[in-house]
């Protein structure tokens, strides 16, 4: 996992519904280091390259999301929310001018938009490999019955299971704002995931639900719930504080066995031999 320098009491705050679904995007490719082979399915990325150490077009190409793959390709994610004809167009711009310096380079939007794109943008694509993802053909029912199979089975989710669920509200799902947020509710509560994860998922769930509910004094209540569970660890905590419950308990009996032990060893001293040869073979 990547170190979460994303301050959650600001992400929980993004209220701007237009910026939502970019900012979520953006929390996770920051914050998610298995987020690029999520999305693209390669499993031998690396590394974000740092637009300083390629050369000064990727200074001002504002390309933040690059990231280079052991076989030498370039791999290029963008999100949009709406179609953004413009911004694709600028950044196969950008990787075109990559290109002709040699780099190998492919694009990889993800659309999280209601309209199908149906067609290339523009013939400059030929030379630039895109790949378009677009969320609203990804059915949710396999997504959840893994989740929920997880769950079920007291399995730990994984990196790729919470990048399902903080995605899960712009998959087809066919369930209204209030259902949506119910179910990554539902699962935040009840999975079991490593700290860093858990903080991750609770951040998308409580920015997901300021885009998606209305009411305010139910997303403030979630959210205080979600900020709890996130910074905390409610699950970890719990079960922190019932390994602690025992332990002082056992250490008190042990305190308490030889404290006991003692005495009858200080005793024995003016017993009778048999009985103090009886206690030491009962030992």
């Amino acid at each position: 996992m990547k170190n979460n320098n994303t301050n959650s009491d600001e992400a929980i705050n993004v209220y701007d519904r237009r910026n939502t679904q970019d900012w979520v995007f953006h929390f996770l490719s920051n914050n998610v280091e298995e987020f690029p082979r999520y999305i693209t399915g390669y499993d031998d990325i690396g590394k974000r390259e740092p637009n300083d150490l390629i050369d000064d077009l990727l200074k001002r190409s504002e390309l933040d999301s690059l990231y280079s793959r052991e076989n030498g390709i370039m791999i290029n994610l963008e999100h949009q929310s709406q179609y953004n004809n413009f911004k694709i167009l600028r950044n196969t711009r950008y990787l075109l001018e990559l290109i002709e310096k040699g780099y190998n380079v492919e694009q990889w939007v993800v659309y999280t938009g209601k309209n199908d794109i149906t067609g290339y943008y523009s013939n400059q694509d030929i030379f630039v490999k895109t790949h378009i993802i677009q969320s609203r053909r990804i059915e949710s029912t396999k997504i959840l019955n893994n989740i929920y199979f997880k769950i079920g089975n007291n399995t730990h989710l994984n990196a790729y299971d919470v990048l399902d669920v903080c995605s899960f509200p712009v998959i087809n799902h066919g369930k209204s704002n209030e259902e949506v947020v119910d179910i990554i509710l539902d699962i935040t509560r009840k999975c079991k995931t490593k700290p860093s994860l858990l903080n991750i998922l609770t951040t998308c769930v409580a920015v997901w639900t300021t885009y998606l509910l209305d009411d305010g004094e139910k997303i403030n209540e979630i959210v205080r719930e979600l900020k709890m569970m996130g910074k905390v660890g409610f699950k970890e905590m719990w079960e922190y504080i019932e390994q602690e419950r025992f332990r002082k308990i056992i250490k008190s009996k042990d305190e308490e066995i030889s404290e006991m032990s003692q005495i009858i060893e200080d005793l024995l001293q003016y017993a009778p031999d048999d009985v103090k040869k009886d206690y030491r073979n009962s030992k």
